[in-house]
């Protein structure tokens, strides 16, 4: 129960053993499930942190990929991980492309982010499929270097088959799986950014 302290045990303790039993289950179901029951705006503003806003997609700009590309991309991600914080140290910033917030990117968004991210209320499928996709586009843009659009934005279709490899390989995806994608999609942001000179 990581933060709970004995000054604090000892506080609860004075107002009492039902205080002392709310504070314990309280703390218990914040440390287990609490981060993964915030509100639906809440998951919102974190992911859309590293996918493209909500704009209806261009056909022309948003990127697809037909079923072999798609499942060769979700193979991918699992054969070909990310680099390593030494090599990502080691890389000097990307010249010859200007660096575009990803929020600024609607136009590119794929119909499957509206569609499966940004309607209905947060499931756990949900979260593991916007984190997923957005290590797509963190992991697409330290493969080309381009900071664009056209760089930053990845197709969606191999969302739904990683995650598929996943639960099969791992069951059902908890609250912790999530985290460990968002901890991964952390230092790769701040690699990003540092190399695209901004914002990603």
């Amino acid at each position: 129960m990581g933060g709970v302290t004995s000054s604090r045990l000892f506080a609860m303790g004075a107002a009492g053993t039902a205080g002392l039993l709310a504070g314990l289950v309280s703390v218990l179901l914040t440390t287990t499930l609490g981060r993964a029951e915030t509100t639906a705006a809440a998951q919102e503003e974190q992911f859309l942190k590293v996918i493209p806003s909500a704009e209806t997609e261009d056909a022309r700009l948003a990127p697809h990929l037909g079923p072999a590309e798609a499942a060769a991309a979700a193979n991918a991600f699992f054969d070909k991980p990310a680099p390593d914080d030494a090599a990502l140290a080691a890389m000097t910033p990307f010249t010859g492309t200007e660096n575009v917030p990803i929020q600024s990117c609607g136009q590119y968004t794929p119909q499957g982010v509206y569609d499966e991210l940004l309607h209905g209320e947060p499931t756990m499928q949900q979260r593991m499929k916007s984190e997923v996709y957005g290590l797509l586009n963190l992991r697409q843009v330290l493969a080309t270097g381009d900071c664009s659009c056209t760089g930053k934005v990845a197709a969606w279709e191999p969302v739904p088959l990683i995650l598929a490899a996943y639960e099969a390989a791992n069951g059902p995806s908890e609250p912790v799986d999530a985290y460990a994608h968002r901890d991964e999609g952390t230092r790769l942001r701040r690699a990003v950014e540092r190399l695209c000179g901004g914002e990603f």
